[in-house]
């Protein structure tokens, strides 16, 4: 009984086997549960979703069609070429507005001159406008290279709240502004260490005592 039920089981393993060698390679690109649209853009270079949800892609697109990849969680446009644009967390709920700026900022640095004839200049928020504002036409293009800058190394809500605080304090050019921004969020820049060229000897750590500063003071008469 026990030798007959070995035998069997061998078989089953041997038939198991043969299925394992005729199966097929699996995909080699995963499968995506989404789907592809192509979708015309706005004069704004925004595109609409269900009739309530807005997704920005690039000044550059304005009146023009993206293929458009949209999946449960992500909203993602395309260019001609296939290259992504921008990458948007999926809007659900009420109407609502996904706005990506960078590449609006980056768009608006390369023509200054015409910011006020744009659309896009309409959009932007108070705070920025004020600060563009205040330079020169000359300066604008370079003003904005940094506020896009900034937007890029945290966020864009980060970036507005470091040109607010310029403007409250009255400093206009751009490593002032970047030196608030980056104290607001703290962030703190990755320093090499220091290496000292050869020949050069050790010093020795100074320490001093810190009391005895505070018994000359508070008691009124020098410490010998």
């Amino acid at each position: 009984m026990r030798r007959e039920h070995y035998r069997k089981e061998a078989s089953i393993g041997a038939l198991f086997k043969g299925d394992q060698a005729a199966l097929l390679n699996l995909p080699s690109v995963p499968y995506e549960a989404c789907k592809y649209l192509a979708i015309k853009v706005n004069t704004y270079g925004k595109l609409c979703l269900e009739g309530k949800y807005t997704y920005s892609t690039a000044p550059k697109f304005a009146n023009a069609a993206v293929r458009v990849k949209i999946s449960a969680h992500e909203v993602v446009p395309f260019d001609e070429k296939g290259r992504e644009i921008v990458r948007h967390e999926r809007l659900y709920g009420s109407k609502q507005e996904s706005m990506h700026w960078l590449p609006y900022l980056v768009q608006l640095s390369r023509s200054p001159r015409a910011l006020k004839y744009s659309g896009i200049y309409a959009m932007l928020p108070d705070p920025l406008k004020d600060y563009v504002e205040k330079r020169s036409l000359s300066e604008r293009g370079m003003v904005l290279r940094t506020i896009a800058r900034l937007c890029e190394s945290s966020s864009f809500e980060q970036a507005v709240s470091a040109v607010s605080l310029a403007i409250k304090h009255d400093v206009l050019d751009s490593d002032s502004l970047r030196a608030l921004h980056s104290h607001l969020h703290n962030i703190i820049p990755n320093l090499e260490p220091c290496k000292l060229p050869q020949g050069v000897s050790d010093v020795n750590a100074f320490s001093f005592d810190a009391t005895l500063y505070d018994k000359a003071f508070l008691k009124g008469r020098g410490v010998c």
